[in-house]
């Protein structure tokens, strides 16, 4: 659900056409708005794969099922 709202808000369809103010650091509010939630999408991804996915089950259902020693 994170990672849907996060690419929700990345794509600047909800914008108004023509819209470019107020300039942050140089970008558009709605750049800088994609950005920061590129940002995020990076930060959610990582989180995921360190905090969530357990590769130690893997290893060990990898090595009962292809060890030759059983």
């Amino acid at each position: 659900m994170i990672f849907l709202i996060l690419i929700m808000i990345n794509v600047p369809w909800f914008y108004t056409e023509g819209s470019y103010e107020p300039i942050i650091l140089g970008f558009p509010y709605w750049a800088f708005v994609s950005l920061l939630s590129a940002v995020g999408i990076s930060a959610w991804l990582v989180y995921m794969m360190t905090r969530l996915w357990d590769m130690e089950d893997l290893e060990e259902e990898y090595e009962d099922e292809y060890n030759p020693d059983n």
